[in-house]
């Protein structure tokens, strides 16, 4: 939440020449893939897992992996929406900006689940609800923000 502020005041900061506005939009893009890509891998398994064609250890172990490109996706769409002029008085973009939050902190959470899951021969009920919540709620995060960067763009 603390880089989220730091973007939004950065954003106010700065006043970026129309070049850098247009590689910011694809280096916006880029991250998107990257970023929503490794969401949805890690989703698709945990799909799999869920439908008995996958082992919880495959999910967690693919989830261990993408973390990076997931982090390095979402730190590079603050990163560049900071340099693409958000219109913060627009409601659509506040509500693009809540879900970026929301999915930093279901990532730091789902961390937390992901570790405990990996310790565990036989995770509880408990445990594996609160993942399944998670990548619901990250699901929504993403896409909503993604469609709200597609019906905003410019």
């Amino acid at each position: 939440m603390v880089a989220l502020a730091g973007v939004v005041l950065g954003s106010h900061l700065v006043d970026p020449p129309p070049a850098l506005h247009t590689a910011a939009q694809f280096v916006h893009l880029a991250c998107v893939v990257l970023g929503l890509g490794s969401v949805l891998a890690v989703d698709w398994l945990g799909l799999r897992w869920q439908l008995g064609r996958a082992t919880l250890r495959e999910v967690v172990s693919t989830a261990a992996a993408l973390a990076v490109p997931i982090w390095l996706g979402l730190s590079g769409l603050m990163l560049s929406g900071m340099l693409l002029s958000p219109d913060y008085e627009s409601t659509i973009t506040l509500v693009k900006l809540a879900m970026v939050g929301v999915a930093g902190v279901v990532g730091v959470l789902a961390l937390a689940v992901s570790r405990r899951l990996a310790a565990r021969t036989s995770p509880s009920r408990r445990l594996l609800r609160a993942g399944l919540l998670m990548a619901a709620t990250s699901q929504l995060a993403w896409w909503t923000a993604t469609v709200i960067g597609f019906l905003n763009r410019t």
